[in-house]
C-alpha cells in the first residue's frame, strides 16, 4: 500500500472524530440551556403551588347583585371565555358560589333565644353535593315560591350544628337590620361533613365547614348550605347576594416564558372586567413577577 491511501484513511478518521466532537459540543451547548430552563420552570411551578390556591386562583366577584342565582351560575364558562388567552390556557377547573351576608338568627332555644343572636349567612356552592357527605337527613330541595315569608331548607356542617344545637327539623329566623326588617326562616333538613376543608371549593368557605377559632362568639358569623333556589329566595328578601366565579390556575401549565404574558393578562382582566359590576381578585401576577425578579438577567 502506497503512502497516499494511508494518509487519506488517516485524514478521514480524523475528520470523522472532528465531526463527532463538533456534534457533541453542539449538543452540550444546547442541552445546558434547555436543562437550565427546565429547572427554572420547575421552580416557578413549585412557587405557585406553594402559595395558597385561594389566592393564586382567578376570582371574578360581584357584590350585592339582584340578578338571579341561576343566571349568574350560567356565566361560569362565558366569563372564562372572555379572559385573555394566557389566562384561559392556565385554567383547569372552575366553581361558582353565591352567598348572603350573615344576619342575626333567632329561635326559641339556646343559643338563639338570648339577647345576643348568632349571625348566620347562606351559601350555595357548586360541587357541594359531590364533595360533602350527608350524615343525617338530606340535601336541601327548595322551590322558587315567594308566597308568605320565605322558608329556606338548609344543610349544616356537623361542627356548626353541634355548637349551635341544630338538628334536622330545627328552624331559625334570620332578620335583616334594614328599615322593614325582612325575615327568612331556615329549616335544617340535613347534616354534612367535608372530608378535606382545605381543598377547593371549601378552602374559601371555612365558616361553612368548621367553627372559627373563637367559636360561636357574637359577631363571628357561620354559614349554612342551601341550593340555588333557596339562595334566590333569601336574596330576593334581603335585596341581593354576592357571587364568586373561581377558576383554578394549574401550576403545571406555567413556565418562565409565560411570566410577563400572564401578568399582562391579569392586568388586562382587571382593566376590562367580564361584566359590569364584576371585579378581579388574584395574587397570581404578584407571585409570577416576584419570581421573575429573582431570575438572573439574560
Amino acid at each position: 500500500m502506497t503512502g497516499a491511501p494511508r494518509r487519506l484513511r488517516a485524514n478521514a478518521a480524523q475528520l470523522a472524530l472532528l465531526g463527532l466532537l463538533v456534534a457533541t459540543a453542539a449538543m452540550v451547548s444546547t442541552a445546558a440551556p434547555r436543562r437550565a430552563n427546565a429547572i427554572i420552570d420547575e421552580g416557578l411551578r413549585r412557587e405557585v403551588a406553594a402559595a395558597p390556591r385561594s389566592t393564586t386562583d382567578l376570582h371574578l366577584q360581584a357584590r350585592g347583585q339582584d340578578a338571579g342565582v341561576d343566571a349568574a351560575a350560567r356565566q361560569l364558562d362565558p366569563y372564562l371565555r372572555r379572559q385573555p388567552a394566557p389566562l384561559r390556557a392556565a385554567v383547569t377547573g372552575s366553581w361558582f358560589a353565591a352567598s348572603t351576608a350573615a344576619r342575626p338568627a333567632s329561635a326559641p332555644f339556646v343559643p338563639f333565644n338570648g339577647l345576643l343572636k348568632p349571625p348566620i349567612g347562606l351559601l350555595a356552592q357548586s360541587d357541594a353535593e359531590r364533595s360533602a357527605t350527608v350524615t343525617a337527613g338530606r340535601w336541601p330541595a327548595n322551590r322558587p315560591d315567594r308566597s308568605g315569608r320565605p322558608l329556606v331548607e338548609v344543610a349544616v356542617s356537623e361542627p356548626v350544628a353541634t355548637a349551635l344545637h341544630l338538628t334536622p327539623g330545627s328552624t331559625v329566623t334570620l332578620t335583616d337590620q334594614g328599615p322593614d326588617h325582612p325575615q327568612v326562616d331556615l329549616t335544617v333538613v340535613g347534616l354534612v361533613t367535608v372530608a378535606d376543608g382545605r381543598a377547593a371549593p371549601w378552602d374559601e368557605q371555612p365558616l361553612a365547614v368548621n367553627l372559627p377559632a373563637s367559636g360561636t362568639d357574637v359577631g363571628v358569623p357561620v354559614f349554612v348550605l342551601t341550593d340555588r333556589a333557596g339562595l334566590t329566595l333569601a336574596a330576593q328578601t334581603f335585596g341581593g347576594a354576592d357571587y364568586t366565579w373561581r377558576y383554578r390556575i394549574d401550576p403545571g401549565r406555567l413556565g418562565a416564558d409565560q411570566i410577563e404574558p400572564l401578568a399582562a393578562a391579569v392586568a388586562a382582566s382587571r382593566r376590562q372586567p367580564a361584566a359590569r359590576g364584576v371585579t378581579v381578585r388574584t395574587s397570581l401576577d404578584t407571585v409570577l413577577l416576584r419570581f421573575g425578579d429573582r431570575l438572573p438577567a439574560a
